[in-house]
């Protein structure tokens, strides 16, 4: 994939190697091993810096979690996920209460919870005596469901999923007004 954006200059220029929509876009098409070794090579250079954004690194963490177990690495997936999660819960509620998360972000929240959720269910299907695995799947669920977290999600899938950006701003402007009343 690397080699086809080195072609394409526009593109390159566009979208740098270190942007996570890469690894999505690898993930989804089934280059696990690629998106593996970007994850790790962005959290390498992360670690090297004296000044990372803890942010940055919580979503780099919950997407290396993401390669792992794309990568069949279900145990070490689990236990990023079981390190990086709480931090990154805590990131999104702030996000969501201050209104200051991305669309971006929030979609890429999505994309984790559904991973970590789905991986949770996987591992208690095998395991079903495991009640710890069940308990820490619906406390995710339930977090992303009826949160505040969820709520902004709403509002932003709601948003951008109007074309039309004066509608879009009145669409914002409704939904704040909810939140201040709320």
């Amino acid at each position: 994939m690397r080699q086809g954006i080195e072609k394409q200059g526009a593109v390159k220029n566009k979208i740098p190697a270190t942007d996570l929509d890469w690894v999505i876009a690898m993930l989804k098409v089934g280059k696990s091993t690629g998106a593996l070794e970007m994850t790790q090579e962005m959290l390498t250079a992360v670690s090297k810096l004296s000044n990372f954004s803890e942010s940055r690194l919580n979503y780099l963490q919950a997407f290396h979690a993401m390669s792992l177990r794309a990568a069949s690495k279900e145990t070490e997936a689990r236990e990023m996920y079981r390190n990086v999660m709480p931090a990154l819960i805590d990131q999104v509620r702030n996000d969501a209460e201050n209104q200051t998360g991305s669309n971006k972000q929030q979609e890429r929240t999505v994309l984790i919870l559904e991973d970590n959720i789905s991986m949770l269910a996987k591992q208690f299907q095998s395991q079903p005596q495991a009640r710890q695995l069940a308990a820490e799947a619906f406390s995710l669920a339930d977090l992303a469901r009826g949160s505040s977290v969820q709520r902004a999600l709403n509002a932003s899938a709601a948003r951008a999923n109007i074309k039309d950006p004066q509608l879009a701003n009145l669409a914002r402007k409704e939904q704040d007004t909810h939140r201040r009343i709320g």
